[in-house]
């Protein structure tokens, strides 16, 4: 489990790093696609890493008798959903179409989504 909690450390710290030169170092002037596509996916990557290892370490802290791959599947799968809804609220964000209703929905969809799995996992 720790190999994996170490991949995710380097996501984050690679994403980062990513993140922080697509900010100083490229005009989105000058690359407007590239600069936003790379801004999305850094910002993405390094949610994701963080969303999941923090997920996972407070799964583990308050609920340490379940089985540590379960753990680590959830917050995956709710670290994508979080990173998701960050990614689409700053995009929206940028474009300006961020009202409470829209946020009220993208949240909503996200939602049902864990929902779904939730229940297929129970089911299993």
């Amino acid at each position: 489990m720790r190999k994996y909690l170490l991949v995710f450390l380097c996501i984050f710290i690679m994403s980062l790093l990513g993140l922080l030169s697509v900010l100083f170092y490229l005009s989105p002037e000058d690359f407007p696609v590239m600069a936003t596509g790379l801004f999305y996916l850094f910002f993405f990557l390094l949610s994701f890493s963080l969303f999941t290892v923090l997920g996972y370490l407070l799964r583990r802290m308050f609920q340490f008798k379940v089985n540590k791959f379960f753990h680590f599947q959830m917050s995956l799968r709710q670290a994508i959903l979080l990173s998701m809804f960050s990614c689409l609220s700053a995009y929206l964000l940028n474009i300006q179409a961020f009202t409470w209703w829209s946020v009220l929905s993208v949240l909503a969809f996200l939602f049902f989504i864990e929902i779904f799995f939730m229940v297929r996992d129970h089911k299993e």
